[in-house]
């Protein structure tokens, strides 16, 4: 009796030893499923705004249900007025204060994300405005270089002159300018930009003084020169070897009248002291009616002209004349210094050519009429070339 009690007993124990571990082992399987559920469910609930509003919605009773009282009697009225009662009142279940954590898909972005478009568009733009062109800075260093090296020759040249202590200080002045803007276009500080570095250099306009220095330095010497040149060509016109050259000697005495016109115009004003309006006399000489030029035409076309009649072949002396006409042609016009580079160019070779047929008339080679016919080209290809000028004037349309 008392083994049986004993194993009743032992029987009674593991039983429940063995209900409390399925439990435990349940609540353990509960504990695993539901834990994560609940906290992906409470994680959506804090930030996904959109399901948010949607449970509310889904669990807001619909204002119409409460009114429709349970009756035996069933009419068509309740079901045609069910529907526009859970229509009509649902815009007003959703309060102001929940229509404001509605995120629509359409929305703007957040404002972090807006503040990374406005940083990101600042910096774009700020990027456009910096880009400088190489070749922009390059001019502007080889710019100051060539005026440097300008202002220290008249430097020199200021040096030698009397009572020039204050153009000696002017040049140092803007000597130590360009040094300053080729150092900050160079190197650009943190406070001026490449670009703003630029800006100055070109508002500061400093190759204007640097012309008003040459002016001032080299004028009184050119003026003198073209005094000297200007008395040469005169008399060059009168004399008989110039006079038979085919050129318009009616035509040079005017253009040598208007050099004296501008060449006393400029002393003039040198001599009042104004650099500016004596450059700008200067310029009609400048342009083309320098004496000196006007002379190296009259020496060139001579000499040229002086060897054509020795040559005996009449087809090389045919075709040299007709090379020549053009340049006489330019020259009575009144340019002088295109037809002076031009014979500077010719001359040379016309001289071999006339050299190997003075002493004899015989068939012109087809070498030296290649070459005849080169410096034909040559020629009408550089007048036809526009003046510097106007080329300069259609670039800037």
């Amino acid at each position: 009796m008392k083994q049986l009690i004993q194993k009743v007993s032992l029987h009674g124990q593991r039983s429940v030893r063995f209900s409390l571990v399925i439990l435990v082992v349940l609540l353990a399987i509960i504990g695993f499923v539901d834990w994560p559920l609940f906290s992906l469910a409470n994680e959506i609930d804090m930030n996904t705004p959109i399901v948010h509003v949607y449970k509310i919605s889904q669990t807001t009773p619909e204002p119409a249900t409460p009114a429709v009282e349970p009756t035996t009697t069933t009419t068509t009225e309740p079901a045609k007025a069910e529907p526009t009662k859970t229509v009509k009142p649902l815009p007003a279940t959703t309060e102001p204060a929940q229509q404001t954590n509605v995120v629509e898909p359409s929305q703007p972005a957040t404002p972090s994300e807006q503040t990374q478009k406005v940083e990101y568009k600042e910096a774009e733009e700020q990027t456009e405005i910096e880009f400088v062109d190489p070749r922009e800075v390059q001019n502007a260093l080889q710019d100051i270089k060539r005026m440097q090296a300008d202002l220290k020759r008249f430097l020199k040249q200021v040096k030698k002159l009397p009572n020039s202590a204050d153009d000696i200080a002017a040049i140092n002045d803007f000597l130590s300018q360009l040094a300053g803007h080729y150092k900050n276009i160079k190197s650009p500080t943190e406070d001026t930009s490449l670009r703003g570095a630029l800006q100055e250099f070109w508002d500061a306009r400093l190759w204007e003084e640097v012309d008003k220095i040459r002016a001032k330095v080299e004028l009184p010497k050119e003026l003198t020169n073209i005094a000297k040149d200007l008395k040469k060509a005169k008399k060059l016109i009168t004399q008989k070897a110039f006079t038979k050259l085919g050129l318009d000697m009616t035509a040079i005495a005017g253009y040598l009248a208007e050099t004296e016109t501008a060449y006393n115009e400029a002393k003039a004003f040198y001599d009042q002291g104004n650099m500016e309006d004596a450059q700008l006399a200067m310029e009609v000489i400048h342009g083309g009616l320098h004496p000196g030029e006007i002379m190296g035409v009259l020496y060139q076309m001579r000499e040229i002209k002086d060897r054509v009649r020795s040559v005996k072949n009449k087809e090389v002396k045919q075709i040299i004349d007709e090379l020549l006409a053009d340049v006489i042609e330019s020259a009575n016009g009144g340019d002088f210094r295109d037809a002076n580079q031009i014979l500077n160019d010719i001359r040379a070779e016309l001289m071999k050519i006339m050299q190997k047929y003075i002493k004899t008339s015989g068939t012109l080679d087809d070498k030296t009429r290649t070459k005849l016919e080169q410096l034909e080209n040559l020629v009408s290809e550089k007048l036809s070339q526009e003046p510097k000028e106007e080329l300069q004037m259609k670039k800037e349309e």
